[in-house]
């Protein structure tokens, strides 16, 4: 059968969240479908998306673990964006031409699925469509985040701000960028690894134009928040889980 080389890899940037997740399971008909979650379960990648990687009528599984490193890598290697694909128990083999790689398979039990087509039911408090200026404003919050490691949603005085700073150091310096002025909600602080929240947007940014819209839950008696963001049509879902103590 033939593979889409290029739209594999898109595929897999997707379902592991840009490698937030450790490992993979694809399954292949005439649609793609996965639901993954990380090993400390912080990150989630649903995905119900059009086929357009493998030219075949079959239902296939693929289980795959440490994409970075052990996929990427070694399909990257071809110039074509199209070559043959071969299926054992075992190994994935791509041919094209004289160039052949192989891949090992990882055990189904191996591979982390969350085990459902979307986050549990919750209430947000907040939602707003990702645009191309919110996209500058994060991406000015990368460019210093790497200095703290932790990006925070911030409730203040009733004021949502997305910010990065240390909030264990009263003097540390920051960045933020206010959401919006008006949620009634106490004041929070839910915080997120960085390289997380950049994976996350992403995943999002790759395809800006289906319409993201970004929801924020915070559960009080757990202390916990959620970001989640869906594509207009929902094929593409992705959630962040805030850390404690982080």
């Amino acid at each position: 059968m033939r593979i889409n080389i290029k739209n594999f890899k898109e595929v897999i940037i997707k379902a592991t969240l840009n490698f937030s997740i450790e490992t993979l399971q694809l399954r292949f008909s005439d649609r793609i479908q996965s639901d993954m979650i990380n090993g400390n379960g912080t990150s989630i990648s649903i995905l119900d998306v059009e086929n357009n990687v493998l030219d075949t009528n079959e239902e296939l599984t693929f289980n795959l673990g440490d994409l970075s490193n052990n996929v990427i890598p070694f399909i990257s290697l071809f110039d074509n964006e199209e070559v043959e694909l071969s299926l054992t128990d075992v190994f994935l083999t791509f041919k094209d031409g004289t160039q052949s790689i192989k891949i090992s398979s990882t055990s189904e039990n191996a591979v982390k699925k969350l085990g459902t087509n979307d986050v549990q039911n919750t209430e947000w408090f907040y939602e707003m469509g990702i645009d191309e200026e919110f996209i500058r404003q994060f991406d000015k919050i990368k460019k210093i985040g790497s200095k703290f490691g932790k990006v925070y949603f911030v409730v203040k005085d009733n004021k949502l701000f997305l910010e990065t700073a240390d909030k264990t150091n009263r003097y540390s310096n920051g960045v933020k960028f206010k959401l919006v002025d008006d949620i009634n909600m106490p004041d929070i602080a839910l915080a997120y690894v960085y390289n997380d929240v950049v994976n996350f947007f992403h995943c999002i940014e790759m395809d800006l134009d289906k319409g993201f819209i970004l929801k924020i839950e915070y559960k009080e008696e757990q202390g916990l928040g959620c970001v989640y963001a869906s594509s207009e049509h929902g094929n593409e879902k992705y959630a962040l889980i805030s850390r404690e103590n982080l």
